[in-house]
C-alpha cells in the first residue's frame, strides 16, 4: 500500500524511475490463461441456474447504542432445500455480506470490504471466506460487528452471498439507534505520538465506510506501536502500515469514498491507496498544507477525505520538522546504479527524489476512540 503521489519525486535519465508512493503496474484486468478461460465462458451460451432454497435472518445484540460502541449484528443462514448445501461464513465483505444503512433524511450507504489481495497488472484476486456445509434444515450463524460512529436511528439491510458466485439475498431490515455520548454528538480519536498528541473529528457523513473500519481498527488498538514511515516536509506524515514499509494493510481494502466536501488541506486526514481507486486499507496521511492534486477533479479519481485535526496543530508542525532521509531502498538502488552522489544531491534538492524516511523512527504511542461535542 502506498501513499499519494507529490508533484514530482521521479529521477531523471530514464535510468531509474523511483515513485514516491504507488506501484508502478497499471490497473489492468486479467490476463493469460485465466483471461482466456473468462473469454470462452463468456462466448458460452448462457445457462440458467436456479439458486439453492436457503434463507437469511439478522438480529442485533442491542437496538440502542452510544456512540462509539460497537454494533453488533447476528447473521443467521439456514438451508431451506432438500440436499446438502455449502455456505460462506457470514463476514462483512462485498462477496458474502454488505449491510446498507439508511438514516433519516440521508442518502443511504453501503458498509462493506474487499477482502482480496491486490495481484499484478492491478486487479484485485478475492480472498474466499470461510464456508460450511448445511444439512437439509440446518442453520449456521455469524456476526458483523460495526463501531457506532453516527448518531442516529439506523436503518440496516444486510445483503448476503451463500457462494462468491451466487445471488445476493437480502434479510429483513433492523433498526438501531445510535445515542449521542451525554452531549458529545460526534466520534473522534486521539493520537498521541512520540511528537505530541492531536484530535481529528471523524467525518462519517462524508466517508461513512471508511470512518467505520478507520474506527474499528482503532477499537481494537491497531495502530498501537506503529510508525509514521513517510514524511515529506511540505507535504504530509503517512502511518497506519504494520510492516512499517509502506506496503501493508488490514487485510483488506476500501472503496474509494472521495468527495470535494472536505478538501486536502492542512490538518486533514486521508487514505493512502494505491494506483487503482478502491485499494485504501489502514494506510493514512495527515497534510501539512493545501494539496489540490489530490482532490477530486475530472479525470482524477482523487483520495478520501475522512476526518480534520481539532487540536494539537502543533504536533503537525513537530512532524513536519522530523529529520528525514533517502528511504533505504532508493540508497540501495541508487548505489547499484553508480549514480554520483552530486548527481542525487541535485536530484534532492530539485525534488525528483524524495527524502521521507524519518532518521528516528516517529512512532504513534496509541489511537483511542473519543465523543467530541
Amino acid at each position: 500500500m502506498r501513499g499519494p503521489r507529490p508533484a514530482a519525486v521521479l529521477l531523471l535519465l530514464g535510468a531509474l524511475v523511483l515513485t514516491a508512493c504507488e506501484p508502478p503496474d497499471a490497473p489492468g484486468g486479467t490476463t493469460g490463461a485465466v483471461g482466456a478461460q473468462a473469454a470462452a465462458a463468456a462466448q458460452a451460451p448462457a445457462q440458467a441456474q436456479e439458486e439453492p432454497a436457503f434463507s437469511v435472518a439478522v438480529e442485533p445484540e442491542a437496538t440502542d447504542v452510544v456512540l462509539g460502541e460497537k454494533i453488533v449484528l447476528k447473521v443467521t443462514v439456514t438451508n431451506d432445500g432438500d440436499g446438502k448445501l455449502r455456505v460462506n461464513v457470514p463476514r462483512l465483505d462485498r462477496k458474502c455480506a454488505t449491510v446498507r444503512v439508511r438514516l433519516p433524511g440521508e442518502e443511504p450507504y453501503v458498509l462493506e470490504r474487499l477482502v482480496a489481495k491486490l495481484v499484478p497488472p492491478g486487479r484485485l484476486d478475492w480472498i474466499m471466506p470461510d464456508a460450511q456445509e448445511l444439512a437439509p434444515g440446518a442453520s449456521l450463524s455469524g456476526t458483523l460487528t460495526l463501531t457506532a460512529a453516527q448518531v442516529g436511528k439506523h436503518h440496516m439491510t444486510v445483503s448476503y452471498r451463500r457462494s462468491v458466485s451466487g445471488k445476493a439475498l437480502t434479510a429483513d431490515a433492523v433498526e438501531v439507534t445510535v445515542k449521542p455520548d451525554g452531549e458529545k454528538q460526534h466520534l473522534g480519536v486521539r493520537v498521541e505520538t512520540s511528537e505530541g498528541g492531536l484530535t481529528v473529528r471523524l467525518r462519517p457523513d462524508l466517508a461513512p465506510n471508511t470512518v467505520e473500519s478507520f474506527a474499528a481498527l482503532v477499537r481494537k488498538g491497531f495502530f498501537d506501536g506503529l510508525t509514521f514511515h513517510r514524511i515529506v516536509k511540505g507535504f504530509m506524515a503517512q502511518g497506519g502500515d504494520p510492516e512499517g514499509t509502506g506496503g501493508g494493510g488490514p487485510g483488506y481494502y476500501l472503496p474509494l469514498e472521495a468527495q470535494r466536501e472536505l478538501l486536502h488541506a492542512r490538518g486533514v486526514l486521508s487514505m493512502a491507496r494505491t494506483d487503482l481507486p478502491d485499494t485504501a486499507g489502514s494506510q493514512f496521511f495527515l497534510l501539512f498544507t493545501k494539496y489540490p492534486s489530490l482532490d477530486p477533479s475530472p479525470g482524477r479519481p482523487g483520495y478520501t477525505t475522512f476526518g480534520e485535526t481539532v487540536d494539537g496543530k502543533e504536533t503537525l508542525d513537530k512532524l513536519e520538522a522530523v529529520e528525514t532521509e533517502i528511504p533505504a531502498a532508493i540508497r540501495k538502488e541508487i548505489k547499484a546504479r553508480g549514480i554520483p552522489q552530486e548527481q542525487v544531491d541535485m536530484l534532492v534538492r530539485a525534488g525528483r527524489i524524495e527524502k521521507s524516511s524519518p532518521v528516528e523512527k516517529v512512532t504513534i504511542k496509541s489511537m483511542k476512540l473519543l465523543t467530541l461535542d
